[in-house]
């Protein structure tokens, strides 16, 4: 196989008058978007297929993201810019299939992702300080004019991420999956992999009472994961909707609305205190020691901040961008806000083995979090079906198909 040969994916380009319109008339309840995808054919570049530390991969599944959509709707914060470039093939929750993998993994391996490009993906030599304390999340020259800014595959505007019919990404950073796993399971790996990263860096008290706001993917996972590392807590989960609240309790968790009196979260919040004025937080009594907020917005982290006890943890694994947040409850209360990113544990180690090893675990409903296959021409469709509201959607994916 020709390493050169061409290859095709979608590609985004910002449309920065699309951006600005979109955030101008977003109070208006008005949606503008895209336009910022195009279906585009690109030769491999020579600067990762020459190098023998890479593999190419077929990509076999791959997610939408939240950031995804944060970037297409113009609502991602621009202070990651400079860690981003453009215009780049989008996708970093990948299942692929290796096809050229020299010695490490031969051809026709399935592997999942780790899109991380740190100093060893670069080739860099020495790595910078982070990496050589064992913390490529945390790399310093991940924004490196030499080899181009990228965070991660798939905002990199030469080295393509899994939204295309062909890629490559360092073997290092390529995790094996059984073969009898549904690619429905591994396509879960890199958002997983998050979530057991920010739940590293908290504490739940033994048989806590632990609320999870948002059941999109990220927090599906969340309040799965928590009830697998700590069973004698209760695990409760903010899920707007019926599939959502459905997929919860086959999860193991348990189900709240918001809405119904009596819930179980109310008994923990305790009783209201009066008096609310210009639409500030309510204040409760009690609260939650440990609360993950799968949402990231000024309602979901604003909720958080307010339903956590006195000296509680908010774990932020929603990608949140800019917000406007009264932020009394932080202080006031003297609780612990934690923010996480990247797929390492507390000593550096991956944890994409470990979401491999617990999806092959899981239950079945865990392939249910897949809603929507779409090929990978389709993206538009997929995209349309993410923000139709009245479709039941929870991780909608792209299939590229191959000859």
């Amino acid at each position: 196989m020709d390493k050169y040969e061409s290859y095709a994916g979608v590609e985004f380009q910002p449309s920065y008058w699309r951006i600005g319109v979109s955030r101008m008339v977003a109070p208006l309840g008005v949606k503008v978007r895209g336009g910022s995808l195009r279906w585009t054919e690109r030769r491999v570049p020579a600067e990762v297929a020459t190098r023998t530390d890479w593999v190419a991969l077929r990509p076999l599944m791959a997610g939408i993201c939240g950031s995804d959509l944060s970037i297409l709707r113009g609502k991602s914060s621009p202070y990651l810019a400079p860690l981003a470039s453009f215009p780049a093939v989008l996708g970093h929750e990948i299942a692929a299939e290796v096809t050229e993998g020299g010695d490490r993994w031969p051809p026709g391996t399935r592997v999942v992702v780790d899109p991380l490009l740190a100093c060893a993906a670069r080739g860099y030599q020495p790595p910078c300080a982070a990496c050589q304390a064992g913390q490529p999340d945390d790399c310093q020259r991940r924004g490196d004019q030499d080899t181009g800014p990228g965070l991660l595959l798939g905002y990199h505007h030469r080295w393509p991420g899994g939204w295309s019919t062909r890629m490559f990404a360092p073997a290092d950073q390529c995790w094996p999956v059984p073969d009898t796993m549904p690619l429905e399971r591994a396509v879960l790996a890199e958002p997983l992999a998050t979530v057991l990263a920010g739940l590293e860096r908290i504490a739940v008290p033994e048989g806590a009472d632990v609320l999870v706001i948002g059941a999109g993917t990220i927090g599906l996972l969340a309040a799965w994961a928590l009830r697998e590392r700590t069973p004698a807590a209760q695990i409760h989960v903010l899920a707007r909707y019926a599939h959502q609240q459905r997929l919860v309790q086959a999860l193991g968790a348990v189900s709240w609305d918001g809405r119904s009196n009596g819930s179980p979260s109310g008994d923990v919040l305790g009783s209201r205190l009066q008096g609310k004025i210009f639409g500030a937080p309510e204040y409760f009594v009690g609260g939650y020691p440990v609360v993950v907020d799968a949402v990231g917005t000024a309602e979901s982290t604003g909720n958080a901040l307010a339903w956590t006890n006195s000296g509680g943890t908010v774990l932020a694994l929603g990608a949140g961008g800019q917000m406007r947040l009264d932020v009394t409850p932080l202080w006031s209360r003297s609780i612990t806000w934690v923010g996480t990113h990247g797929y390492r544990d507390r000593h550096g180690n991956s944890l994409f083995p470990r979401a491999v090893e617990m999806l092959d675990q899981a239950p079945d409903a865990m392939e249910s979090l897949v809603t929507h296959r779409f090929a990978l021409q389709d993206f538009a469709k997929a995209l349309e079906t993410i923000w139709d509201r009245t479709t039941p959607s929870i991780k909608v994916t792209l299939v590229p198909a191959h000859p």
